[in-house]
């Protein structure tokens, strides 16, 4: 009896730990690093067969704001600055479409893979269809046309 009694108790702790084994916690998910690069200035491209008025671009953590009052159509209004650090704030765009209000909100910049981030970069903002823009980070100022 005793026997029969050990091994029940042995199944039974041998169980407990192959159970306690399935309830383990996964282990976390790393997180990606947090983007960083100095930014040298903003262009607005406006791709449409109209102009776009009252364009901004804003990062909400620093209240950075660019702005151009009208953007005229396969044109673009860009401006320099001192560099400034971007760490992967969230960034909103607005602007107007023939009187219509349009934005992008909260979204973040990622550099192409392949770009050198410890050089400065542009950002080109870019109006490409209808209630529709975008953004991507560049290594130098977009050329104008």
């Amino acid at each position: 009896m005793p026997e029969n009694r050990l091994r029940v108790v042995t199944t039974a702790a041998w169980m407990a730990c192959a159970l306690a084994g399935c309830a383990t916690a996964p282990d976390p998910v790393p997180e990606k690093p947090p983007v960083r690069f100095e930014i040298a200035g903003v262009d607005i491209r406006n791709e449409l067969d109209y102009p776009v008025t009252d364009v901004q671009v804003l990062v909400h953590a620093t209240g950075g704001l660019v702005s151009c009052g009208t953007v005229f159509p396969d044109s673009s209004c860009a401006t320099s600055f001192p560099l400034r650090e971007y760490r992967g704030d969230a960034i909103s765009v607005s602007w107007e479409e023939r009187g219509e209000p349009r934005s992008i909100e909260d979204f973040e910049l990622e550099p192409p893979r392949g770009l050198d981030t410890r050089k400065p970069v542009w950002v080109q903002i870019v109006v490409y269809s209808p209630g529709n823009a975008g953004a991507r980070v560049l290594s130098e100022q977009p050329s104008r046309r």
